[in-house]
């Protein structure tokens, strides 16, 4: 069971992204109906630990296993749930990682079977210039030190 429960009036939720770097590149993921990109990741199940979620998402989504490397990130995310429109809070955990499979990282990383995510090896440099999510976490990105946000946006 995922950690995330609504209320008459608000959303939980609690979520891992990975940020990992190929190159100049960073691995990014575009969900269909969805104008944004954001690093790949998912929910926490009950019982699992943030690296666990973590390893079980991006095995999820992209098919291959991943090394958790670093906590870089914890993001508190208030926003309007675009489902349901009610207000959403999130706990949002970020690491840094790497594939364990060098086929990983080739040009093109094809969607899994359990995936509607496309995932695309984004240019770091231009990464201003596009509508990326949660936008505070962008000039973070790639210190690769600890950083604790809050961010209150209407999206």
């Amino acid at each position: 069971m995922d950690i995330t429960w609504e209320t008459t009036n608000h959303t939980f939720n609690c979520r891992v992204a990975s940020l990992i770097i190929k190159d100049d590149t960073i691995l990014l993921e575009q969900r269909p109906n969805l104008s944004y990109l954001s690093l790949p990741g998912g929910r926490l199940k009950i019982n699992e630990s943030t690296e666990e979620a973590l390893i079980r998402e991006i095995k999820e989504e992209t098919g291959y296993d991943i090394k958790v490397l670093k906590l870089v990130s914890v993001i508190e995310n208030f926003y309007l749930n675009r489902h349901t429109n009610k207000p959403c809070h999130e706990l949002l955990f970020i690491y840094t990682a790497e594939f364990l499979n060098l086929k990983a990282y080739e040009s093109y990383l094809p969607n899994h079977e359990e995936s509607e995510a496309t995932f695309i090896w984004y240019p770091i440099s231009k990464l201003n210039e596009a509508n990326f999510q949660p936008a505070i976490y962008l000039k973070y990105l790639t210190s690769f030190e600890f950083h604790h946000l809050v961010s209150h946006s209407k999206k």
